[in-house]
Parts: C-alpha cells; sequence; structure tokens
C-alpha cells in the first residue's frame, strides 16, 4: 500500500502498489477529470508536493520535462 496526502485538505488515502493515482483517487470517491486513462493526454496531471512515485510510461505531449 502507499499512501496520498491530498492539499490543501490533508486527507489521507492509501492506494494499492500496482494502482495508478487516478485509480486510486477514483476508488476513494475523487473524481478527477481524465480522457484517455493511460498517460497520453495529460488531463488528469496532479503535482507532486513530496516524495517519491513511479511516473510509469507516459507521452511527452502529456507532461513536460519540467512537470
Amino acid at each position: 500500500m502507499k499512501k496520498i496526502i491530498l492539499s490543501p485538505s490533508h486527507t489521507t488515502i492509501e492506494i494499492e502498489d500496482n494502482e495508478t493515482v487516478l485509480s486510486g483517487l477514483e476508488r476513494h470517491g475523487f473524481l478527477l477529470p481524465n480522457n484517455c486513462r493511460a498517460g497520453a493526454c495529460g488531463e488528469c496531471k496532479v503535482k507532486v508536493l513530496d516524495g517519491n512515485f513511479d511516473q510509469g510510461f507516459i507521452l511527452d505531449m502529456a507532461l513536460k520535462a519540467e512537470e
């Protein structure tokens, strides 16, 4: 399990090791805009304020290098 702390509410949720952040948030009742569910459109991107993450495979058009 991995822990995500949402800002600014400080709500904490846990997601499975093999689960995406989008899927985990949805499972806990949070709805994020999304279109492709595969890291291609960038519509569901979130900002990581602290900690480590694996963004997996994404397309350059979905996330710029500085993001």
